[in-house]
């Protein structure tokens, strides 16, 4: 997958992968399967000359994970999540600093199209920002709060 990324308020979300998995490897039940091995990365760089003031924790356990075939337009949404911490966490990102969340890649068997050997998919992380619960904050604790989906594509091979 090549990497993906666009700057948001003074902070690069990107999103990048493996360009390609092997199916074995994201099978649950089958004995190749590696989940380390189909594990995503967000990242989020402050490019901005100030501190920046982020709910990454509720970011990384909310962020809504996006299947598609380009093949047939099917999708598939998993917006499991972990369930969310009672009080929530601020994380500063001085400027230039970097952080990352991980996010699993889950085979989505129901939409995939296999030819020849191969499906193409495109996998999408997407998080609103309506989804932050605000009461679990301090007024004005988070001031990097935006809407994000970034893409890419991933070839799963037989």
């Amino acid at each position: 997958m090549s990497r993906s990324d666009r700057v948001i308020d003074g902070v690069r979300v990107s999103f990048s992968g493996p360009q390609s998995l092997p199916l074995a490897v994201v099978t649950r039940g089958d004995p190749a399967f590696d989940g380390s091995r189909s594990l995503f990365t967000v990242t989020l760089h402050n490019e901005s000359d100030r501190e920046r003031r982020l709910p990454l924790d509720e970011i990384g356990r909310s962020i809504v994970r996006v299947y598609g075939n380009p093949a047939t337009r099917a999708e598939a949404i998993d917006n499991r999540s972990a369930p969310p911490r009672a009080v929530g966490i601020v994380e500063a990102l001085p400027p230039g600093a970097t952080r990352d969340v991980q996010v699993p890649f889950a085979y989505p068997a129901s939409i995939a199209t296999m030819e020849h050997g191969v499906a193409q998919l495109r996998f999408c992380v997407r998080w609103e920002s309506g989804w932050l619960r605000s009461a679990s904050y301090p007024s004005g604790a988070v001031d990097w709060n935006p809407s994000f989906e970034l893409c890419g594509d991933v070839r799963i091979v037989q």
